[in-house]
């Protein structure tokens, strides 16, 4: 059977900068390469919910998602 897996990215801009993340050992492949923060979304998970609880677990900030 498939399987569907839905993910989210981010662009995080602050001070005119955008933050990119390098990717460790323990991400489970493509080590080193940068990427913007985001990941998979949980079966049922809102979007921005998703979203902001990946950019904490792997940013470690909280952030404001505008919506437009």
């Amino acid at each position: 059977m498939n399987e569907i897996w839905v993910a989210a990215r981010s662009i995080i801009l602050f001070d005119r900068k955008v933050l990119i993340v390098k990717r460790s050992r323990y991400s489970g492949g493509s080590e080193g390469d940068w990427e913007i923060p985001g990941g998979g979304l949980r079966f049922g998970e809102d979007l921005h919910e998703g979203l902001n609880r990946e950019i904490k677990e792997e940013v470690g900030l909280t952030v404001r998602i505008p919506i437009k």
